[in-house]
């Protein structure tokens, strides 16, 4: 019987909601559906904590919200109110990988450090640049950018975040202002047109750089 009335389900949609039950819509354009909520047997107070549990704090940035046959409640904010995203700005971020743990209880762990595409002659010179002792690493793990996170054993020491590649990007930008300022105060026409094409180059360069090295 239950492998029937999965296929049965499977079939047949009108079959699925009788066994399953059938999704409610709780927000509409931003009303309150009270009859819908009625039928859930949902005052309002438990409606608004189960909207809390969605970080949906307040009713009025709520579009649309809608109970699943599980009983979960999936929301939906008004388009003014959704977070700003690197597409909306038509920002190109570099993809993401999963980060590698190559420090573990103050031993290094090989395996996080192939899967990186990096050695230990690496690790052991970050650490000296952040200034801190392998033993006194926690943990230590590597994001896709490269860039390398440790957590020590004393919380009360703060480790300094590198600048690395914002000093990168600050270099190859400052020396496109240079090279913009340079075109602009000579006077030869073969020299000018060198700066403002070079100029252009490194302009380029910064664009494909920009989701690497500004994050």
């Amino acid at each position: 019987m239950p492998i029937v009335l999965d296929y049965a389900s499977m079939r047949s949609k009108w079959i699925y909601n009788i066994i399953n039950g059938k999704e409610r819509v709780l927000i509409k354009n931003g009303k309150v559906m009270e009859d819908n909520l009625a039928k859930e047997k949902m005052t309002g107070q438990e409606f608004l904590q189960e909207l809390r549990s969605q970080k949906s704090f307040n009713l009025a940035d709520v579009e649309f919200a809608v109970m699943e046959t599980t009983g979960d409640i999936n929301v939906s904010l008004k388009a003014d109110k959704k977070p700003v995203t690197s597409y909306d700005l038509g920002i190109k971020v570099a993809s993401k990988s999963e980060p590698q743990t190559v420090i573990l209880d103050g031993n290094i762990l090989r395996e996080g450090l192939t899967n990186s595409g990096l050695n230990q002659r690496w690790l052991k010179t970050e650490l000296e640049n952040k200034g801190v002792a392998l033993e006194n690493v926690f943990i230590g793990q590597v994001d896709s950018s490269g860039d390398l996170y440790v957590d020590l054993f004393d919380d009360l020491v703060q480790v300094p975040k590198s600048q690395v590649k914002e000093m990168l990007y600050a270099s190859i930008e400052k020396s496109q202002a240079d090279l913009m300022s340079f075109a602009l105060e000579t006077e030869n026409k073969e020299a000018k047109s060198m700066y403002l094409k070079d100029a252009d180059n490194l302009e380029n360069i910064m664009k494909k750089l920009e989701p690497y090295l500004l994050r």
